[in-house]
Parts: C-alpha cells; structure tokens; sequence
C-alpha cells in the first residue's frame, strides 16, 4: 500500500494520546507509555464531530482493503504511572499482524482485521465492523495484561483470526471480558452485540 508509516526503536511518553495513521503501519523494537493509542492502516479514513447537526454525536468511518496491514514486532504498550481515567487501544487494518509483543490494559483494547470500521460516541454509542476474505488477524508470542479487571475488555476480530504462543492474563484473580470474533460482521451497541458467525477456541494461560 502506499503512504507506509514505518518506525523502528520508537519510544513515546505522555499522558495523551498517540494516533499512527497511513496506507500500511509497520512498528517495530518500540517502547510506548501512553494513555490511548489508535495504529489504523486504511484507504480512507473520516469522521465528524459532537455538533448539533449530526446529534451531537461523533463518528468514525475507515475502510481498508488486504494491502492496508498493521504490523506490530517487539512493541511494548504500557500505561502512565499515574492513574488519569479512561484509557483504549484501537487496532484496525486490512490484516493485522502482532508478534513478541507486550499490551498493558487499563481499558477498551480492539484489535480488528476488516473492509470497514466505523464508531459513534456520544448518548449512543455503537461499534460496527466488517469483514471479507483475507482479513487477517494474526497474534504470534505475545502478551495481554489487563491490570484492572473491572474495567477491562479485549477484543479480537477478523475473517480468519490466529492465535499461536499468545498469553491473556494478569495480577488479580479474574480475567477480563475477553472477545474472540471470526466472521462476516460484528455491530455492537450498549444493549446488543450481534456476528454474523462466531467460532473458535480461545485458550489462556494463567500469568504467574
């Protein structure tokens, strides 16, 4: 794809926000200690504001074909020190490949492999994403440690989703609400989540 966002030994500190956007995204031997974090590979890419002619609600629109991919190799993500609320990490492309890598929650993470992704926020949140052939979502030795399970959500989406050497787990007895999705499209509002398939085998592994 073209506009390739490529960064290697990236280090990133602040209680803000990162967004990496481009045609494809290939983070490589990176250490982020950051509050939210969005890596989006797409072709296009729009949204709107709160504003009273669209509801005072916000949207976000993107859509990607099998060439836009997110790759992700020895990255750490990690949070601040100091609790400050809110925290996501939003993951979206084509294909998506995550490997020897190391994801710290404290929030709503999302990892999708997908055609179109599209969010409101606002009085109505909702979360619509679909998929087609060759919408990868591969996770190779790496780790996922939400660190307040009360308050965490994992999700994981694609037309075909593989998970080797991958570890869901952390600190405290209960895991969080862990998603595992492979079909044509989720939609997912406050009150109602639907797919259009759902299957798969999900397995975890207890964090010493």
């Amino acid at each position: 794809a073209a506009n390739r966002m490529q960064a290697d030994g990236l280090t990133v500190k602040t209680e803000q926000e990162l967004v990496l956007d481009g045609g494809s995204v290939d983070l490589k031997n990176s250490d982020l200690e950051i509050r939210m974090l969005t890596l989006c590979a797409a072709q296009k890419d729009r949204g709107d504001c709160d504003t009273p002619d669209v509801g005072y609600l916000a949207h976000e629109n993107r859509m990607a074909g099998v060439d836009n991919a997110v790759s992700l190799n020895n990255v750490k993500i990690h949070r601040p020190a100091v609790d400050i609320g809110y925290y996501t990490t939003t993951i979206f492309g084509g294909k998506v490949n995550i490997e020897a890598s190391d994801i710290q929650e404290w929030g709503i993470t999302l990892i999708d492999a997908g055609t179109q992704w599209n969010k409101t926020y606002g009085s109505q949140n909702a979360y619509d994403v679909t998929t087609s052939s060759g919408n990868v979502l591969t996770v190779k030795n790496s780790t996922f440690t939400p660190e307040r399970p009360g308050e965490c959500h994992v999700s994981f989406l694609g037309n075909q989703v593989v998970l080797d050497g991958v570890t869901l787990g952390e600190k405290s007895i209960c895991l969080p609400p862990i998603n595992l999705t492979i079909g044509m499209r989720v939609r997912q509002s406050r009150s109602q989540r639907t797919t259009g398939l759902t299957c798969g085998t999900l397995r975890l592994r207890r964090m010493k």
